[in-house]
């Protein structure tokens, strides 16, 4: 036992010094993926708040975790956090909450972007699909009324 823990504490700071010694910000997202596939979120997290550097890569890759893990409130705590935010990290948290039931939040967070691709509008449709029959129709109208060209293809296998 005691050499397990030794073991995970020198991992823990081998990757600290990893990220924190002129490494690209691709590998320490690498890394901090790494540690959440294996379970290891302090490692992760200690890794993020250690890096010298972060990229809006590196705090959609902290937040996408969260997302997976289906951590909302932490998810949600690194989207406040973040000093810039993209497509990428608008959708992310707009289908968290759809998944969970939550469309008001979800819808608020939609309407909130400022920049929307076929990737958010789909976020959205699908969790008004998932969650309530007759939301979808106001959703499949707004796209079909010109707010973005879409794959129908793609909208389609949505409400499927």
């Amino acid at each position: 036992m005691i050499n397990q823990v030794n073991h995970v504490k020198n991992t823990r700071f081998h990757l600290c010094f990893m990220c924190s010694n002129a490494n690209s910000l691709y590998q320490c997202n690498t890394k901090i993926t790494r540690c959440f596939r294996n379970r290891d979120i302090k490692a992760a997290l200690h890794m993020f708040d250690e890096m010298p550097v972060k990229n809006i890569a590196t705090w959609n890759c902290i937040m996408s975790r969260f997302v997976k893990k289906g951590m909302v409130f932490d998810a949600h705590k690194v989207f406040d956090e973040m000093a810039n935010r993209n497509v990428v990290s608008w959708t992310a948290i707009l289908d968290v909450y759809a998944k969970c039931g939550r469309l008001d939040e979800s819808r608020a967070l939609f309407d909130a972007m400022t920049d929307k691709n076929v990737v958010s509008w789909n976020a959205m449709l699908s969790g008004y699909v998932t969650n309530d029959e007759w939301m979808k129709r106001e959703a499949w109208n707004a796209m079909l009324s010109g707010y973005v060209e879409h794959d129908s293809s793609r909208v389609c296998s949505r409400i499927a």
